[in-house]
């Protein structure tokens, strides 16, 4: 029961301090490259496989991501996003009115 209990909310804890997490590998083809330049810190266990989602302490950050904004034949670019974490939530990307954005994770009913 208790493996459970952590694979339930793996990596919103690193090194002892709460993060946020952020799904990359959603729906959306972005992938954080780093965070404030320094290299993206990922979910990871060696007891339960995890979705290896980058773990980002709460703040202000610029996200340096790569943008693919159509699979198909469409060329990839680099981009710089701010923004504003809190602790403990998890959140992933959507594309708006053609334009990447980091959004709370919605979740599932």
């Amino acid at each position: 029961m208790a493996a459970l209990l952590v694979a339930a909310a793996p990596g919103l804890v690193s090194c002892g301090k709460p993060h946020a997490a952020i799904n990359d590998l959603g729906r959306v083809r972005a992938r954080i490259l780093d965070v404030d330049g320094q290299p993206v810190e990922r979910a990871k266990s060696k007891y339960v496989t995890v979705i290896p989602e980058a773990l980002v302490e709460p703040g202000s950050h610029t996200l340096r991501v790569r943008f693919e904004p159509n699979p198909i034949g469409a060329t990839a670019e680099t981009l710089s996003l701010s923004v504003r974490l809190d602790a403990g939530k998890r959140y992933e990307f959507t594309v708006r009115d053609g334009a990447l954005q980091l959004v709370e994770e919605k979740k599932e009913r």
